[in-house]
């Protein structure tokens, strides 16, 4: 309930998946970045996503991109991908 009242408040420009990098040696799940913009997504709006595979963040795999609007949660889910 939540996601769903931050998806239609706050735009997610970007998505950045870390699965295995340690970013932070202390933290005990794996590290996501979430690029916001205080504004509604339109329903065209499409949220950029990448999976780092090492801490420097030049090295990542382009997921496909996901709708806000109609992601139903999945946008989080790394391992998520939306039919071509």
């Amino acid at each position: 309930m939540a996601d769903d009242i931050l998806s239609r408040a706050l735009l997610r420009h970007h998505v950045d998946f870390f699965p295995g990098v340690r970013l932070f040696q202390d933290a005990a799940v794996e590290n996501t970045i979430v690029i916001l913009e205080n504004r509604p997504p339109d329903e065209e709006h499409e949220v950029i996503r990448h999976k780092h595979l090492q801490k420097d963040c030049k090295i990542y795999e382009a997921l496909l991109p996901v709708s806000q609007v109609a992601s139903n949660g999945q946008i989080f889910r790394w391992r998520y991908q939306t039919a071509p």
